[in-house]
């Protein structure tokens, strides 16, 4: 958009300086016209209809006579070669053209801009509405388990509380899903979770931590390590081969193999 508001202020520009030259070139007709009194010529209507009126006007109808715009009824001046004033745009509709494309540029950027304006018009809806689907389910948990889910001055949840809650046609998986999420992510309770490490059930009680368990595990922990205590065995073995050559040894653990004697 602005590369074609640049070019027509250039164009403008252009003409503009033509409109002058031409005047500069009029002035100078007059002159000759002036120094030849006894040489009569018809005035240019262009001319006489351009006195007298604004700059702008003037480039108008400068415009219109150089690109045959003007009515078929009225004349123009029949000048010489080495007279005559050209002025050329290239197309007749090149004017037309630019500003076609300049207002379909606008009309694109508008309907861009509608469009963007309109997604974001409806991911908000959606997130609102989405917001008040999951704070309506926080309120079906406050309702049916009132001691444990608060709102308003939430308490960290016990691990696994999700296992303890009925599941029905009102509050199936993924609604309990959405329901926690929407509880345990808000601000206030992060906070809960750090004033307090002490986390409650669906009765609103703390859950003890099971110590006989804890206590079996650090017995099993602390408890050394038995091992099978076979050097007694491999001394026996080395005493028996010890006397023996490399061939007597063989004989021996093929005869202990195979059950034969040696």
């Amino acid at each position: 958009m602005d590369q074609l508001i640049t070019q027509l202020e250039q164009k403008i520009s252009s003409l503009v300086n033509q409109l002058n030259s031409a005047k500069q070139e009029i002035s100078q007709l007059r002159s000759q016209l002036a120094q030849e009194p006894q040489q009569t010529s018809a005035v240019d209507p262009l001319i006489t209809s351009m006195e007298g009126l604004p700059a702008a006007d003037q480039l108008q109808l400068y415009i219109a006579d150089s690109l045959d715009l003007s009515e078929p009824n009225q004349s123009k001046p029949t000048l010489d070669n080495e007279e005559q004033l050209s002025f050329d745009l290239g197309s007749k509709n090149l004017i037309h053209d630019l500003f076609a494309d300049a207002d379909a540029d606008a009309d694109a950027d508008a309907d861009a801009d509608a469009d963007a304006d309109r997604s974001s018009n409806t991911n908000n809806q959606q997130r609102n509405k989405n917001q008040k689907n999951n704070l309506r389910l926080v309120k079906l948990l406050e309702s049916r388990y009132p001691k444990a889910f608060n709102w308003s001055n939430p308490k960290p949840l016990k691990i696994g509380i999700d296992q303890d809650i009925t599941l029905d046609e009102e509050l199936t998986r993924s609604k309990l899903k959405r329901a926690l999420a929407a509880y345990t992510r808000s601000n206030r309770y992060k906070k809960c979770l750090k004033k307090t490490s002490d986390r409650i059930g669906l009765d609103g009680q703390p859950i003890k931590p099971n110590k006989g368990k804890n206590n079996q595990a650090q017995k099993i922990q602390n408890e050394p390590t038995k091992t099978p205590n076979t050097s007694s065995k491999t001394a026996n073995d080395n005493d028996e081969y010890q006397d023996l050559s490399s061939e007597e040894r063989m004989k021996l653990k093929l005869a202990k193999l195979t059950g034969n004697k040696f």
